[in-house]
């Protein structure tokens, strides 16, 4: 008899129902179960909910070496998405445990998102849908995004998707980069490589498209907003630690931010109180098309994985 293999999703709770992950994961020898972990931090209900599982397609949650640790049977955890901040990847590799990650698979849902943001406080689209239901009189002026300077901090996949739709809109897209920079792609799609501090200075909406590592952490602070100029839009859909959410408070409480959209976020509480303030719940990268570009990847990896085959995307060495 062939063996099977336990695998769990644990991505966050949403409508998508994975039906033709199980489907695909059944036909290929996984026995799989929905176990969403919704981003917890919680490493005792991840140790406890995940004893089981060999294979993981995993969502945002901490996977820390006292987790990978205590998970005996765990031989791979293949994140649904390209971040890999959450995970211990020096613990996984000591333990033989295979990490691999899906960049660039989300990018277009993403980047439709941060889009979608950017237009909806341009236009206070949130702000005037939440007048009209509270029955208040009178109306707010927008803004164009034709004509404004849009600054893109990074310029990998999404930030480059981000331009792409930005084209139709007659923007000027502007963007730094953090390691290499791509010039090709800068010439392809129009846009203007500057330095972080030409950008803060120069945009009208400032968006974040760059990873959470030890130099980005809480990158966006107090000298990060007072570098902008009066009355930008700043947009979030990268990481809630790139942020210090009290200097993003305070910015926004002296007006010197026309507004903020943020997918992303360690405490929302601080924001509820901002008209010109949307919030989503982490949900930029969740449409149908990018949640199967996402799986399917991934359960290729687990697939190569399980028969042995070298693995594509893998961060981290393969268990021997």
């Amino acid at each position: 008899m062939e063996k099977r293999y336990r695998a769990a999703i644990t991505a966050m709770r949403s409508d998508y129902s994975f039906q033709r992950e199980l489907e695909l994961l059944d036909k290929n020898g996984f026995d799989t179960d929905i176990v969403p972990l919704d981003a917890t931090r919680d490493e005792e209900r991840i140790i406890s909910s995940m004893q089981e599982y060999e294979y993981i397609l995993a969502g945002p949650e901490l996977w820390s070496r006292r987790v990978i640790e205590a998970l005996p049977k765990l031989r791979m955890i293949a994140r649904l998405g390209t971040g890999t901040d959450a995970v211990d990847l020096d613990a996984a590799a000591e333990r033989g445990v295979t990490v691999v990650n899906t960049p660039g698979a989300n990018a277009g849902a993403v980047a439709q998102h941060t889009v979608a943001l950017m237009l909806a406080l341009s236009s206070g689209i949130c702000a005037g849908d939440r007048r009209v239901r509270r029955g208040e009189p009178g109306k707010s002026v927008g803004r164009e995004l034709s004509g404004a300077t849009v600054g893109l901090v990074g310029f990998g996949d999404i930030a480059q998707r981000v331009a792409e739709m930005l084209a139709g809109f007659h923007a000027r897209v502007i963007a730094s980069y953090r390691v290499t920079k791509d010039e090709a792609a800068a010439q392809r799609l129009g846009v203007e490589l500057v330095s972080k501090e030409k950008l803060l200075a120069c945009a009208d909406y400032v968006s974040l498209h760059i990873p959470l590592t030890e130099e980005t952490d809480k990158l966006a602070g107090r000298d990060f907003f007072n570098a902008m100029k009066q009355e930008t839009f700043f947009i979030n859909t990268a990481r809630a630690g790139i942020v210090d959410e009290a200097a993003l408070r305070c910015a926004l409480t002296e007006k010197k931010l026309a507004g903020a959209g943020l997918d992303v976020y360690e405490d929302a509480s601080l924001f509820l109180d901002f008209d010109n303030v949307i919030l989503t719940p982490y949900m930029a990268f969740s449409t149908r098309e990018g949640m199967w570009a996402m799986t399917s990847r991934a359960i290729q990896s687990v697939k190569e994985h399980a028969e042995g085959k070298k693995i594509s995307g893998s961060v981290c060495g393969q268990k021997k």
